[in-house]
């Protein structure tokens, strides 16, 4: 009995081919090859299809579909009739599943579907596959057949045997899984681990070169994306390159209080830290321990609260007006610094 396909195609335009039997296998190209004319490869299949060249158009559609899966929706439903006619029911469904994600022409969605209810068989199983942490990606079975696209879950039905799937979602990375599917179904967890991605950061002080910088990783956005510490003296002169995630970048100067922040360097991003530094007080007069013990002690003395001692939000003091008076009898001479004019 012949069997009659009509296929669209962008190149070649529209093929009738009727044909009863199948042709010898072509020699094609190397599927492997690096650089593809995928115009060229679907010309020559609509070209083989033309002249009943059923067999010899396979190896052309299918390094299409490993080079881009994407290129024409119609391919797969193209494919898909050419497995059917060949009985290869399984890679036939798994293509007709691909046209109902890539395909935009209603009857052909409703042709595959028709298609799938038929060659389905009773012994077969359902593949039950879903990522995991709630990602939507898209699940590859034989190789380049794209059976979910941009979905978190599917379900395939399949005979049982060993298949191999490909996963793949947005900005992590692609992993191979291999199947034993058995009746009535099997259920397969795919968890992919993110990628890594890298951003820039630039360090300066306005004004300053006498500085030293350390930088460190508090949070990787991905597993593999840990940094080593960095340390370094004086402003960066290129971005340094780091994955992304976040980081504490501490400055250190002579005679200035430490800076400390936390950046985020985000992907293909750079990151300016610009930092101001406040200059210490002298060491004698730092807010250490002695020192608080004795500004308690100096705020109890009149002659001091007159004095108005201002300390502000941060570790400066303002200074305290010259004129001081004695203070209470028993307590001896005033504390040091409030002799400072």
């Amino acid at each position: 009995m012949k069997r009659s396909f009509i296929i669209t195609l962008l190149v070649g335009g529209l093929c009738l081919l009727q044909s009863d039997g199948l042709d010898a296998a072509e020699g094609a190209k190397n599927i492997q090859e690096e650089e593809v004319d995928l115009a060229w490869e679907l010309a020559r299949a609509n070209k083989l299809l033309e002249y009943n060249g059923i067999s010899r158009s396979i190896p052309h559609f299918e390094k299409i579909l490993a080079h881009d899966p994407y290129y024409h929706p119609d391919i797969p439903f193209v494919l898909g009739q050419i497995y059917e006619h060949k009985k290869e029911a399984a890679r036939a469904v798994a293509l007709y599943h691909m046209y109902l994600e890539v395909g935009d022409d209603q009857e052909r969605i409703d042709q595959a579907k028709d298609a799938i209810s038929k060659l389905v068989g009773k012994d077969w199983a359902k593949l039950k596959v879903h990522f995991a942490s709630g990602i939507a990606g898209d699940i590859k079975l034989f190789g380049s057949y794209v059976v979910a696209r941009h979905k978190e879950s599917i379900t395939l039905p399949l005979p049982p045997g060993d298949y191999q799937l490909a996963a793949a979602a947005e900005d992590h990375v692609s992993d191979g899984f291999n199947v034993a599917l058995s009746s009535p179904s099997s259920e397969i967890k795919i968890q992919l681990e993110k990628k890594v991605f890298y951003g820039g950061l630039e360090v300066e002080v306005p004004g300053m070169t006498d500085f030293a910088v350390r930088i460190e990783q508090t949070t990787s956005d991905a597993p593999r994306g840990v940094a080593e510490e960095q340390r370094l003296h004086g402003p960066t002169t290129e971005p340094l390159v780091l994955p992304t995630g976040s980081y504490l970048v501490q400055i250190d100067a002579p005679n200035h209080e430490r800076w400390v922040r936390r950046v985020k360097v985000e992907r293909h991003g750079v990151k300016l830290v610009s930092a101001s530094l406040t200059k210490a007080l002298p060491l004698e007069i730092r807010n250490d321990e002695a020192y608080l013990e004795q500004r308690a002690e100096f705020d109890t003395y009149d002659a001091i609260n007159a004095a108005k001692l201002r300390i502000d939000g941060s570790t400066k003091i303002g200074k305290l007006r010259s004129e001081q008076k004695e203070p209470p009898k028993g307590h001896g001479e005033p504390p040091w610094w409030a002799r400072i004019k």
